[in-house]
């Protein structure tokens, strides 16, 4: 599933308000998405999108089992959240936002720490710019806060749950008189 870049606010004469308007941008509330803030939810969904495709692959490549377990929590979890903020956004602009020129806008980095720092630090710069929501779009972040949710949960788990080094079965048994 990839974002589209195209407006889908600008043929109705009433906004949500019940204002009576000649054109949607004349408005005098702030119910109406703008086109600025219909793109940046369409870089958004791609990037989100993005990132249970790239967890996925770092899933298939962890050398650690402890990581490909966590990283296969984060893409089966994200899915849902992501798929419901989509569709949540879609509703409230009674819009669709497929486009196949949609790109993350976070890079792939191949070590899941980084990568997943990198993509919370996105989320956090987007939920915190208010030229990102209106009035329409404000219950929005309730979605990404879940995302971020998982995100902390998901570095946390990659931080500190971890294999400990195989040891030798004299070494073992060594710990075991101590």
């Amino acid at each position: 599933m990839i974002l589209s870049g195209e407006t889908c606010c600008d043929t109705v004469n009433i906004c949500d308000c019940g204002i009576e308007t000649q054109a949607i941008e004349q408005c005098p509330c702030e119910c109406v998405i703008s086109e600025e803030e219909h793109l940046q939810f369409v870089q958004l969904a791609a990037t989100l999108q993005d990132s249970v495709l790239h967890a996925w692959r770092l899933h298939l490549k962890a050398k650690k089992y402890s990581s490909h377990v966590i990283l296969e929590e984060y893409y089966d979890e994200a899915f849902d959240i992501i798929d419901g903020l989509i569709e949540h956004y879609q509703g409230i602009c009674k819009c669709d936002i497929i486009n196949k020129d949609a790109i993350s806008c976070v890079s792939k980095i191949d070590e899941p720490y980084d990568y997943f720092t990198e993509l919370k630090q996105y989320l956090m710069e987007f939920v915190n710019n208010p030229n990102n929501f209106n009035i329409r779009t404000n219950e929005i972040k309730s979605d990404i806060d879940d995302l971020l949710r998982l995100i902390d949960s998901t570095l946390y788990k990659l931080s500190n749950l971890t294999e400990s080094k195989i040891k030798s079965f004299r070494d073992f048994v060594k710990d075991l008189d101590d």
